[in-house]
């Protein structure tokens, strides 16, 4: 004999299950307001994990070779910092030489990821 799932009065009636693929959890019903499409905060944030691969992606800051035609520069003389996550990218800044890219790469590196404090100074 199999055992028959029951449902409660407090499901979503036709509705079935949670919204996250694979996920066969029954969805609570709010009392008032807009339906639920998941049955826990967690399958919300794993459905969005999986519908937005490119947002797992580590952020990176890159430092590359401008175009040297805006300036008439040398080339290898102008240098751009630019952001990037998976296919996605936003340049921040164009025409700079080495130094002031480098620095402003790591001011933003800094921003992202910042170095840990110092440990503070022992009491005797």
């Amino acid at each position: 004999m199999s055992a028959a799932r029951v449902s409660s009065p407090n499901e979503t009636p036709g509705a079935g299950g949670c919204a996250r693929p694979g996920c066969p959890q029954p969805v609570v019903r709010n009392a008032v307001g807009r339906p639920r499409l998941y049955c826990s905060p967690a399958c919300r944030t794993e459905a969005y994990r999986q519908a937005h691969p490119a947002s797992r992606e580590p952020l990176i800051v890159e430092v590359d070779h401008g175009s040297t035609s805006s300036k008439g520069r040398p080339a290898g003389q102008v240098w751009l910092v630019r952001l990037r996550r998976g296919p996605h990218q936003a340049v921040l800044a164009i025409g700079l030489g080495k130094p002031s890219a480098d620095y402003l790469a790591s001011q933003i590196r800094d921003v992202i990821d910042p170095p840990p404090l110092a440990t503070p100074a022992r009491i005797r």
